[in-house]
């Protein structure tokens, strides 16, 4: 594909002159000073000015949050909504003058609008570059790799990053090539960043510049906003990497996982390049494209980033969360039904069941049973019957013809114990809680990540993180570092 051209200048100069606004007057949020500079911080914009604390100013800034105002610049309006802005840096018993800081998390142009739009993120770099095959873009200045190509409803969304040169601050811009409302580009960012998060490790948050235009060039604009986001999420688990320079160095430093040297090396011991082939576009597209269709799964893919930061008796229990998650979803995708532990094919249930409802009816009223407490045990008859829900999971990913190991099994055995905070079973007779505790929190998240790739039509290789972080139990089965699905 020929590179695409992208016009960012325009852009670039757009955002500089909204960050650093000049001669801000604001409507509503009152016994401030007049004619004030706005400028950036970490996350926020902001605002300081020098004065006395006066009864008036003191009853503005005491607020813990400020109700909804204006600030007015340049012939442009921006609305700060409830709960978006708030004061710090002043001492309530200082009767000298002092600063004043006021911190914005949100500030929407009033002609924002329903149009062709960017939302610009800040990033420290291209994070997808040598994972995902991707086009380039072709800018006033320069040649970028790194063009994403995401197939949604209306129509595609290019996805690709650039850097600022007079600020060097490189930025990840979503741009749809239809037009939308901002409702709808949020759901398309969270969509983009759950899903690359999935794959290269990286969901990228923090903050958004939204810019609106009634032009695809984004030549000028009709309108800038800026939003403070959730802060960028990171994992510490790799389950997807091209890299076998990494792999083979992690499994070098192992006790148990050498054997595993293998896989990633040939004969004569050098890595073997090219092993793991880049995602394409039409796998990533839908990855992507399922995270927007289906919020349960970006839920699950946010669980399964955020979480491997986390204390490995929280992580356990969140990837079984996200696992239940999945399947459910799955369950309602597929539109499946399960059979009960007897088969009711010849409505053998049903006369077993009835019956002994009946039965215990009759011996709740001799023996004077609470109304409700007997209609409370009744109601629980009809459900004798239902499999479990290991077994339904177990079901639905042999619907997604995901192929599963021994330790897929023994991990969603273990999913209950692990919700209810209960001990799970040893991995082997010298593993301690936190052997046992990490070694199915790998595995969860090893299976629920198989499960949005498979899904998404991956095929290719995954990483084993149990075998490549030296697990003993996965190490002795001789399980593979790399699992093809």
């Amino acid at each position: 594909m020929a590179e695409v051209k992208k016009f960012v200048e325009p852009m670039f100069a757009e955002m500089r002159r909204f960050v650093t606004l000049e001669n801000v007057t604001f409507q509503g949020l009152d016994n401030i000073p007049q004619q004030n500079r706005i400028t950036k911080a970490e996350r926020k914009l902001q605002m300081s000015f020098e004065a006395v604390l006066s009864k008036a100013l003191h009853e503005t800034v005491k607020k813990p949050s400020l109700g909804k105002f204006y600030m007015l610049s340049g012939g442009h309006t921006y609305e700060v909504e409830n709960n978006q802005a708030y004061f710090e840096g002043y001492n309530f018993a200082d009767p000298e003058e002092q600063t004043f800081v006021l911190n914005i998390s949100a500030a929407r142009d009033v002609n924002e609008h329903k149009g062709y739009m960017r939302f610009v993120i800040p990033i420290s770099r291209n994070f997808w570059i040598h994972n995902l095959h991707s086009s380039a873009i072709q800018t006033e200045r320069s040649l970028w790799l790194g063009l994403l190509i995401f197939p949604f409803d209306d129509g595609e969304v290019h996805v690709f990053t650039v850097t600022d040169v007079q600020d060097k601050q490189q930025y990840m811009v979503i741009e749809p090539q239809y037009e939308v409302t901002k409702e709808t580009l949020f759901r398309i960012h969270y969509a983009v960043a759950t899903g690359l998060g999935l794959i290269t490790g990286t969901a990228y948050f923090g903050e958004a510049y939204l810019l609106v235009s009634s032009s695809m060039e984004f030549i000028s604009f009709d309108a800038i906003s800026y939003y403070s986001l959730r802060e960028t999420v990171r994992s510490q688990y790799m389950t997807f990497t091209t890299n076998m320079y990494w792999v083979e160095m992690l499994l070098k430093e192992g006790n148990y996982n050498r054997y595993a040297l293998g896989m990633v090396t040939d004969e004569n011991g050098e890595v073997k390049r090219g092993l793991v082939d880049w995602v394409y576009n039409e796998t990533y597209g839908q990855i992507v494209y399922n995270m927007y269709k289906y919020p349960e799964f970006a839920r699950a893919a946010i669980i399964l980033i955020d979480g491997t930061d986390k204390a490995l008796d929280y992580q356990a229990a969140m990837y079984a969360v996200a696992l239940e998650t999945l399947c459910t979803k799955l369950k309602e995708i597929y539109g499946m039904s399960f059979d009960g532990i007897i088969n009711n094919d010849q409505g053998t249930w049903t006369r077993i069941r009835k019956p002994m409802t009946k039965i215990f009816r009759e011996r709740c009223g001799m023996y004077e049973i609470d109304k409700l407490l007997e209609d409370r045990i009744a109601n629980r008859i009809p459900n004798l019957n239902e499999i479990s829900n290991n077994d339904k999971f177990n079901l639905v990913i042999e619907r997604l013809g995901l192929r599963k190991m021994v330790s897929d099994d023994e991990a969603i055995r273990q999913r209950n114990n692990l919700l209810h905070g209960n001990l799970v079973d040893k991995t082997s007779d010298d593993s301690t809680d936190f052997d046992d505790m990490y070694y199915y929190s790998l595995v969860l998240h090893r299976l629920c990540t198989a499960i949005l790739f498979k899904y998404g039509g991956y095929k290719g290789y995954l990483v084993n993180n149990a075998v490549l972080m030296d697990r003993k139990v996965a190490c002795e089965r001789r399980e593979p570092v790399l699992i093809e699905i």
